[in-house]
Formats: C-alpha cells, sequence, structure tokens
C-alpha cells in the first residue's frame, strides 16, 4: 500500500462511526462476515483479497462513489471506474451498479484566448473567491464593450475548471432566451425541463437540479436584472456564478462587483498580444511603431487584437497600418475584421438608447479632452442640468460613459470617434467651442480653473481652426495663453499663437494682431531669442495705436522697457518706455497693471544698483496684488528674494523665495519654478549646505530643460559650477560652467 494512502482501518471506521454501527450490525447488512470486518477495523488484515466484499459494505453504508473509491484505495483495490472496465461475472456487474458511471461534467464555455494576458490580480483574486466551496458565490464583471469581460471569464472558467466536479455552464444573455437558457442548464444534466412552460416553474426546477451540485455558471453580456435573477441557482450549494455586464444592473447590487478597465498603459499586455499573433522577432523589429499603434488605440484589449489580427495576415505592413489608423477620418473604420469589430461591440449598447439619450451621447463625441463636467455636457448637448445628470446616470450605467475625477465623465477615445460618426452636422461641435471660449474668458487669470479643463480647451481650439470659427480660434488663443506661459508649455502657445497670427492678419481687427504680437514676442524672449522679441513688441505696439488700445499699450511698453533695461543696458530707453507706459496704466485703473509695471520699474532701478528703490517698487506690488494668484505676484517675491539674498539677509531671502515658490507650484508657473530653485540653491551654497544645494540645483536644472529655457538652464550650470568649486572639484567646475 502506497505510504501517503490512508490505512484501510482509519477509513473503515469513519465510515462506520458515521452511522454509530456495530461490527455485527454492519455484517448483518453486508453479508461479509463479522469476523472480516473485524480484522480490517483491526489492522490484522491491510489489505483484502477481494474488492467484491469491500463494496458490500460500501453499499451497506450507502457510500457515494467518491467514498467508495476512497475504501477500495485504502485496501490498495482499483476504484469503481476501473472495476466496471474488468468485470466480467454477472454478480460483479450487479455490485457495480449501485453506483451508476457518472455522466461526464459539461463543459460548455467558449474558447480559451490563445492570447490572454494581464488581468493577473482579478484572476487570482477571483479565483481564490469562486473557489470558496462552502457556498454561492456570485461576482459581476462591469465594463464597456471590448474590454475583455467575456475573455476573462472564459479564462477562468478553464483555470477553475477543475475546481467545480459538476462541470461549467455557460449561456450568451444578448442572444439566447431565457427559457432556452434553462432547457440547456437541465440537458447538461440529463433532465427534461421542457414540460415546465412558463419562466417560473422552469427556474425552480433548474434550481432543485443544481441544488447538491459544484458548478460554475457563466451568464455572458446581461443587458436586464430579469435576464439573470432567474437563471441565479439556490442559495444551498456550492455553486459560484459570473455575470458579464456593460450595464449597471440592480441584480449586481447583491454581488461581489468587479470593474474591468483597458490595460493599464504602463504595461507590455498589448505588446504581449501583438507577440502572440506576429512573432518576437517582428515585435521586438516593430516595437516603437507597434507602441504607436497601441496608444493610438488607447489598450483597448479588442482592438488590439482586431488590429494583431489584421497585421498577422500580412495583408498591409505594419508602419503602413500605422499609417492608415494616423490618417482615417475615423479609426473604427480600420479596425473591420469580420464579426470582431469594435464598431459592433459599441453598436449593440448604442441601440439599446432611446431617442433623446442616443442625442445627448452623439453630442459627447465633441469633447476632445481628458474628461468633461456636467455644465459643458448641458451646454452642448443643449439640455438643462438636471436632465444632464440623469442622461450620464444612465450612460455611465451602460458603460458608454465613465466616471472620471469627482463629478467629471469621460468618453473611451474609440467610443468618443463612434458618437462622432453618429453625429448630423457641426452643430455640437460649434456649441462646444463656443462653450470653452467663453469658460476660458471667465477664467483667464485663475489658472487653477483653466487648468481643469486645459485638454478642452485644445480640443476647441483645433475645432475651431477646422470649422474655420476665427474670431473664437483667436480668442481662445489670447485667453488660454497665459496658462501656456506659466506652464512653460510655450511649444504649444507659439503653435496657436503663429495660427491665429495669420488668421489675425486676415482681418482689420488691430486688437487681435497687437495682442498676439505681445505674447509671441514674450514666448520669443522666453526662448532666448531677445531681438525677435523687440521687433515683433514694436510691430505690436504699432497695431495697439491703431486701435487706441490703452491695455494693449502698456502692456507692450512696459515689455519692451523690460527689455531695454535688463538685456540692453540702456536705462535711458527703459525710463522713456515706463514714463509713457505709466499715462497709459493710470488709465486702466487696474491693480495687476499697476503691480507688472511697478514689477519693470523696480527690475530697471535694480540693474542700475538703485537698490533701495527697486526694493520699495517691489513691494508697492505685493501690496496691490496682495495673496493673488498672479505671474507679477511671483515675480515680485522672486525679485524681493533676490535682492535681498544680494544684501545678505539669508532668512528673509529665503522666506521671499519660497513664498514665491509655493506660488509657482501652486499656478505649474514651471519655468518661474526654476529659477526660484536656482537662487534658493545658491543661497544654500553661501550657507555651507552642500548637499541641499545639490538637490535644489539638480531639480532647477532639469525644469529649465523641461521648459527649454536658455536662461534658466545657464544659470543652474553656473550655480552647480560654483558648488563644485566649494567641493574643490575643479574638473567638473569647468565642466558646468562650459
Amino acid at each position: 500500500m502506497m505510504n501517503d494512502q490512508p490505512e484501510l482501518t482509519a477509513v473503515l471506521g469513519h465510515f462506520i462511526q458515521r452511522f454509530h454501527y456495530s461490527t455485527g450490525q454492519v455484517a448483518a447488512l453486508s453479508g461479509v462476515p463479522k469476523r472480516t470486518i473485524a480484522n480490517w477495523l483491526s489492522g490484522r488484515v491491510r489489505r483484502p483479497h477481494h474488492w467484491q466484499r469491500l463494496l458490500q459494505v460500501a453499499a451497506a453504508l450507502r457510500l457515494n462513489e467518491m467514498e467508495a473509491t476512497e475504501l477500495l484505495r485504502a485496501a490498495d483495490q482499483p476504484d469503481l471506474e476501473e472495476l466496471r472496465r474488468k468485470a466480467t461475472r454477472a454478480s460483479e456487474q450487479q455490485l457495480l451498479s449501485m453506483w451508476p458511471p457518472t455522466q461526464a461534467a459539461p463543459f460548455q464555455a467558449i474558447a480559451d484566448l490563445p492570447y490572454f494576458v494581464g488581468r493577473q490580480e482579478i484572476v487570482r483574486e477571483l479565483g481564490e473567491l469562486l473557489q470558496n466551496g462552502r457556498s454561492v458565490t456570485i461576482h459581476s464583471l462591469h465594463g464597456m464593450g471590448g474590454v475583455g469581460k467575456t475573455s476573462l471569464a472564459a479564462h477562468l472558467a478553464y483555470q477553475l475548471r477543475h475546481a467545480f466536479a459538476d462541470g461549467v455552464l455557460w449561456a450568451r444573455l444578448d442572444t439566447s432566451d431565457t427559457m432556452a437558457i434553462l432547457n440547456q442548464f437541465a440537458a447538461a444534466y440529463g433532465q427534461d425541463v421542457s414540460n415546465h412552460h412558463d419562466l417560473a416553474s422552469r427556474s425552480a426546477a433548474v434550481r432543485h437540479i443544481l441544488a447538491d451540485k459544484q458548478v460554475l455558471i457563466v451568464l455572458d453580456n446581461a443587458q436586464a436584472s430579469s435576464q439573470v435573477r432567474p437563471l441565479l441557482p439556490p442559495t444551498t450549494g456550492k455553486t459560484a456564478v459570473i455575470v458579464t455586464t456593460r450595464q449597471d444592473l440592480a441584480v449586481t447590487d447583491e454581488m461581489h462587483r468587479h470593474l474591468l478597465q483597458s490595460f493599464p498603459a504602463d504595461s507590455d499586455h498589448s505588446l504581449a498580444v501583438f507577440t502572440h499573433f506576429l512573432g518576437q522577432s517582428t515585435v521586438r523589429r516593430w516595437r516603437d511603431t507597434l507602441q504607436k499603434i497601441i496608444a493610438l488605440l488607447v489598450h483597448l484589449p479588442l482592438a488590439i487584437a482586431i488590429a494583431a489580427g489584421r497585421l498577422a495576415t500580412h495583408q498591409i505592413t505594419i508602419p503602413a497600418y500605422l499609417v492608415e489608423l494616423q490618417t482615417a477620418n475615423n479609426r473604427l473604420n480600420a479596425l473591420i475584421r469580420e464579426d470582431r469589430n469594435v464598431r459592433l461591440s459599441f453598436e449593440l449598447s448604442y441601440q439599446t438608447l432611446s431617442p433623446h439619450l442616443q442625442q445627448f451621447f452623439v453630442a459627447l463625441g465633441v469633447f476632445g479632452g481628458e474628461d468633461f463636467g456636467l455644465e459643458a455636457a448641458a451646454y452642448v448637448a443643449n439640455t438643462s442640468k438636471e436632465m444632464a445628470v440623469r442622461n450620464l446616470d444612465q450612460l455611465v450605467q451602460l458603460s458608454l460613459v465613465q466616471p472620471s475625477r469627482a463629478k467629471r465623465y469621460v468618453l473611451h477615445s474609440l467610443l468618443r470617434e463612434f458618437a462622432q460618426e453618429k453625429q448630423a452636422d457641426n452643430q455640437n461641435m460649434h456649441r462646444m467651442v463656443n462653450y470653452f471660449v467663453a469658460y476660458a474668458t471667465r477664467h483667464v487669470r485663475d489658472f487653477s480653473t483653466i487648468n481643469i479643463e486645459l485638454s478642452n480647451l485644445g480640443a476647441a481650439l483645433e475645432a475651431a481652426s477646422v470649422l474655420s470659427m476665427i474670431d473664437a480660434f483667436i480668442e481662445g488663443t489670447l485667453k488660454v495663453f497665459p496658462s501656456w506661459y506659466v506652464q512653460g508649455n510655450l511649444e504649444t502657445a507659439v503653435f496657436h499663437l503663429e495660427k491665429a497670427l495669420i488668421m489675425a492678419r486676415q482681418t482689420d481687427n488691430w486688437q487681435y494682431q497687437a495682442h498676439v504680437l505681445s505674447f509671441l514676442g514674450t514666448c520669443n524672449f522666453a526662448r532666448g531669442n531677445p531681438a525677435e522679441m523687440e521687433r515683433l513688441h514694436k510691430e505690436g505696439l504699432q497695431m495697439a495705436y491703431k486701435a487706441n488700445d490703452p491695455n494693449l499699450i502698456s502692456t507692450l511698453l512696459i515689455n519692451l522697457a523690460s527689455l531695454a533695461g535688463g538685456y540692453h543696458s540702456n536705462y535711458a530707453q527703459a525710463d522713456a518706455y515706463l514714463s509713457k507706459a505709466l499715462q497709459y496704466t493710470q488709465q486702466l485703473n487696474d491693480p495687476a497693471r499697476m503691480a507688472t509695471l511697478l514689477t519693470s520699474l523696480g527690475n530697471v532701478a535694480y540693474e542700475q544698483g538703485l537698490w533701495e528703490r527697486a526694493e520699495s517698487h517691489w513691494r508697492e506690488g505685493i501690496v496691490l496684488l496682495d495673496s493673488q494668484e498672479h505671474p507679477d505676484a511671483i515675480l515680485l517675491r522672486r525679485n524681493l528674494g533676490q535682492l535681498l539674498f544680494a544684501q545678505g539677509e539669508f532668512d528673509s531671502a529665503v522666506k521671499s523665495l519660497n513664498e514665491a515658490l509655493a506660488m509657482s507650484q501652486t499656478l505649474k508657473y514651471t519655468q518661474a519654478v526654476s529659477f526660484i530653485l536656482s537662487t534658493l540653491g545658491l543661497i544654500a551654497i553661501e550657507q555651507g549646505q552642500y548637499y541641499h544645494a545639490q538637490q535644489l540645483l539638480t531639480e532647477a536644472l532639469k525644469g529649465g530643460r523641461e521648459t527649454e529655457s536658455p536662461e534658466g538652464i545657464a544659470q543652474s550650470l553656473a550655480h552647480l559650477g560654483w558648488l563644485a568649486i566649494h567641493a574643490n572639484d575643479l574638473e567638473l567646475a569647468t565642466h558646468y560652467i562650459q
């Protein structure tokens, strides 16, 4: 007998004890001599010569097949299945008939994907929960079409097949009638419930069949709670259930719910799918191109699989497919492949909507940002906020819209294109552009509020350009520019400003031209091109005079003064510009503009060594702006901190600079952050805090490079060189300074 096998005395003793029988009673019931049974129980006989007597005892004790097999194996005898094959005598066959051969457990799951990847965490979690073996356990997989709910359920069915002795049942709720599904479940166990003609009685009959079963049931693509409820097993037993759905069904409220989303962007799961279809060598060769394709398909599993399958046919090259995705009016058109079509997946959900809700969903397709808010959705769809709330709730339940940040929503980019495909005209797009231009106008200096919608504002400007909405494009660009600038996003700013300048020059709107030229000049100075800044500002000043706009005239004069004094050291010219600027600034009665003028006055005084005058101007400007989140409030504190540092007032300097740093980080004014960190690093050097200085200057250099600021990079490198000198590393100092 095998060493790891329970001994006959223990196994038989356990079964007899369960019924509280004596040895004599078992002998009387089974026809096996009492002495024989006693020898088995005492261990005197460990391996009976005749299996027939063992089965006589098993029958008397009413052991099931599993228990009878356990008894046979403890006696080192063949199991029931082998004995059936070998039995030749009628008496043996009659004895074995007490345990009729069981029908093979049904396994109705669809095929497991050969390229199933990822989902390790949820596979592990669900695997443990579904196999608890103690009670009925019901789980729902919820998510948008194409995200892989069905594939995950199938994979789990194959992974857990061994844990469900009575098999796996599978039903497609979107394509099958509930009565037919109940018939199918009963037939899997050799039962016929067709005589139950109503749903309630047939459902009860199937629950009775499943009552003692250990089975996994998958209810795929449920669309309504009424489809699911009749198919749920009785609460007694060991059945496990997985429900997949795109919708937020009431029936799933009492289930363990799991939200399934696209593959994580920072994983290699999408590449693994391509590897299955194309092979490792091809994926290694075209990895960068495939990554671009994956990004365009936003890691949606079904879209990735469709793309990989198409490429595997070699009917199109990988680079050509990327171009097709990039240039197609609608990426969904490039994903058509037999019945595995993303469009179909979305269309099924769309067709369940009422006409009103369809119109609302289509309107949401115009949002091109990361997410959108309730007010924007209501405006674009031309409905009330109350109705928009109800509509969004319904769409979230259908997985056509997903919740994002607090009180915000998002459409998967492929769903957005699907919605755009349904657009009958550009009316919704016009409303979206107008909404966000008005939004930017209301919040032009409220950078934290602008940042919430910055991605939508960029999409609105792109739409305005395509739709030739010239005024909207220029106005929007001018209102968003301050946010781009404080964040150091000069490339985006210049791109839009240059396009706006072309449009403005097609009109007679001098204000537009002056404003755009002013901002373009500011960007050029930040990029280290002061000569181009001066040219653009002087041209802009002429336009501002034509428009007779004191606001623009003041702005351009102040900027030209800063250039004359700070760059050319032409203080007489700077004073002349500022003198003129003061006349126009006083007409505006604008504290913020006066603070800007005071910033420049202080800068020119500082460059001339008039530090008391500079400090006076800057402190006056700080008072005017108080605690406003304004770029000049940052510059005033930064400049004051530099002045205090030059005067040896280190503690006061650090305090002023830290205030400026905090405001810069709040406004995401990355260029200012770099300069302030660099100055704080220099102060740390002077105080002998070399490690802290290294940290500050390294971060400052990183910020300067990220914002492409030559001045910021040069300042950080110079200060790092000074730090190296203090560390007596002249070679490193030379490297930094050169």
